[in-house]
């Protein structure tokens, strides 16, 4: 459809509500047309009336199908009238019929398949994810992209999403021998749409996965960060330095029997070692295997992963921009916005990397103002398990020894300062430290503070003891077991007022942690915690790199 101020010459398909005759003129009188209502337009296409604004939103102009936006001009009674954005474009995933037909590579003649989010009228500046699909969904067939991972749950559940995505489809062989297509990808986007080329995300699964991981490596500095499950053997240990500063989310099934568990565990290790800008999160499934299950349950679908994750991950790859002060404001605004103090030192840390200048005072100022409201009436102790003390920074108490009886008094808060709380141990058995995730920052702590970890094994009652009679808490606590057993659970369970939590999914687990709102000290000022191994009465092991205690005076 193009924008014109008189009838085009030769034969048209107007745009009309279901009419009788194809190619009617539009008037008020027979089909009361309002400029600034698009729902239910009809196009006529030759045998039926569809609604433009369907996925793809095309209508032809003479030459070509073109999607419909709002600017374009349909036909009136007198004359061509605007359609407008009274009522939003709704959320489109389509594999035809979008510019060059969705041929994303002409040399290849392959297509993809395009999402524009809700409201999308290609004008916007938004950012773009790129899916990367299996060995097995490649070939011509575009619609084969649609049999697993995040394009499946899109078109499959509706569900919603905030970027402008594209999933490619390869001819054939692996993504690692075809990284110029996913180059190919990308400046088919951004020749089309006005791509924020800041917030360029990668994710993929298995041959996908690996297929991200090769791109990051060739071009550490392009995007913004990236999500992928259950790759096979790839290069990310051997380049961790190289691709260490890049946000990443990786997920693997300790069941999967197609791929090697330790090609994850091996780059977890080295990428951790590495210490970077931001560590990677990683989480590996007890029951996950080499499908769906794992892929989708654990990560692309947000309604069900939300329950292993405890986030959204496309709302986590927003937060990150190749433009520093960007990525550092979202943390902030973030942080503002859910009044979590975990959230609050990542956005403080992050901005603290700010070369100095007046947008860094400008976020350092807000962050005062939220830690200063978080603080009011609070008072958090961090503990930290394990011998080590490098990297030694941060306001934590470092708990080096957890035999039965043993008690850390006068506990340092978060600011510094010493307090009359103490912590006594409750543990009985096999007392030497864990390998811990690294030396990195995790969930904004302190450095070190993930380095290590001390055995948990059976139900003992660990206490807080000295905080104020009836006082009401907060208790975080962070398991981390690292091994690639998938025949036996690893983890922490704990009951605390009541109220029993298990880590579930915690080998090689730094996604989410157990937390206890709400729970209160006794008479006597004593806050009693039952940690056990991962299932009560289980005979495994788990792994405790900290706990986090907020008290609300």
């Amino acid at each position: 459809m193009m924008v014109m101020t008189a009838p085009p010459a030769g034969p048209y398909r107007y745009l009309s509500r279901q009419m009788n005759q194809p190619g009617a003129l539009i008037t008020p009188a027979t089909c009361g047309f309002n400029q600034h209502d698009m729902s239910n337009l009809k196009i006529y296409i030759g045998s039926a009336w569809v609604d433009i604004i369907d996925r793809s939103g095309k209508v032809f102009n003479g030459s070509a199908w073109v999607p419909v936006k709002p600017g374009d001009h349909v036909r009136g009674s007198t004359s061509w009238v605007p359609i407008t954005s009274g009522i939003s474009l709704p959320q489109r995933f389509f594999g035809t019929g979008g510019p060059n037909d969705n041929m994303y590579d002409v040399a290849s003649g392959q297509r993809q398949y395009t999402l524009l989010p809700g409201g999308d009228d290609g004008t916007e500046l938004l950012p773009l994810w790129i899916f990367l699909h299996g060995v097995d969904q490649g070939g011509t067939d575009i619609n084969k992209v649609l049999e697993d991972g995040l394009p499946l749950v899109i078109s499959s559940t509706g569900q919603l999403m905030k970027c402008r995505g594209a999933a490619p489809q390869l001819p054939s062989g692996s993504w690692s021998e075809r990284l110029d297509l996913i180059d190919s990808c990308i400046s088919y986007m951004v020749a089309n749409y006005n791509v924020d080329q800041n917030r360029i995300y990668l994710c993929g699964l298995s041959d996908g996965a690996a297929g991200v991981i090769a791109k990051i490596i060739q071009q550490p500095t392009r995007f913004a960060a990236y999500a992928i499950s259950s790759p096979p053997a790839n290069g990310m240990a051997a380049n961790a330095s190289l691709i260490k500063d890049i946000p990443g989310i990786i997920i693997q099934g300790l069941q999967d029997q197609r791929v090697g568990v330790g090609n994850v565990a091996a780059a977890v290790d080295a990428l951790a070692a590495a210490n970077g800008r931001i560590a990677p999160l990683t989480q590996f499934h007890y029951d996950g295997d080499h499908s769906y299950l794992e892929w989708n349950q654990h990560l692309f679908n947000f309604t069900t992963a939300a329950n292993f994750l405890g986030l959204n991950v496309e709302d986590w790859m927003l937060l990150h921009s190749l433009g520093r002060v960007q990525e550092a404001g979202n943390y902030v605004t973030h942080a503002e916005n859910t009044q979590d103090y975990l959230h609050y030192l990542a956005a403080d840390r992050l901005t603290g990397m700010l070369a100095a200048s007046s947008d860094k005072t400008a976020l350092e100022a807000r962050l005062a103002t939220l830690k200063s409201a978080q603080q009011y009436g609070n008072q958090r102790i961090i503990l930290a398990f394990g011998t080590s003390a490098n990297p030694a920074t941060g306001n934590y108490t470092r708990i080096s020894a957890t035999d039965t009886g043993t008690t850390f008094t006068n506990l340092v808060d978060s600011d510094g300062n010493a307090t009359a709380i103490s912590f006594v141990c409750q543990y009985t058995q096999w007392a030497a430290d864990l390998p811990g995730a690294g030396p990195g920052s995790y969930h904004g702590l302190p450095g070190g503070v993930f380095l290590q970890s001390r055995r948990v094994y059976a139900s003992n009652t660990w206490n807080f003891t000295g905080l104020p009679a009836g006082a009401t808490c907060r208790v975080d606590i962070f398991p981390y077991y690292k091994t690639e057993s998938g025949t036996a659970h690893y983890g922490v369970t704990g009951t605390i007022g009541g109220v029993t939590k298990n880590s579930v999914d915690d080998v090689y687990n730094v996604l989410n942690y157990l937390t206890w709102d709400g729970v209160a000290a006794d008479g006597s000022g004593v806050l009693s915690m039952a940690l056990n191994a991962q299932y009560p009465a289980s005979s495994n092991d788990g792994g405790l790199c900290a706990i986090m205690l907020t008290i609300n005076s």
